[in-house]
């Protein structure tokens, strides 16, 4: 059995359009255990932030902070956890 992640990635770009509130630029779909991890990428720099949401919301939560974080040179990832 491979210990490597099988990583899906998919162009989210299509979510763009709303100023100030877009969706990621990246979605990965990364494999764990017998599932699916939905991961959000917004943006490209040096410093990276990683947003976790709480119980009822997912990775969308977030546009509006990761959109404006990535505007200003940050790397954003944001997790769906799964449940």
């Amino acid at each position: 059995m491979s210990t490597e992640p099988t990583i899906t990635t998919t162009d989210a770009s299509a979510g763009r359009g709303v100023p100030d509130h877009r969706g990621p630029d990246r979605v990965d779909e990364v494999a764990v255990g017998d599932g699916q991890l939905t991961i959000g990428r917004w943006g490209e720099g040096p410093v990276q932030v990683v947003l976790s949401h709480g119980i009822t919301a997912n990775l969308r939560s977030f546009d509006a902070v990761a959109t404006a974080l990535a505007d200003r040179g940050s790397a954003v990832v944001a997790v769906d956890h799964r449940g």
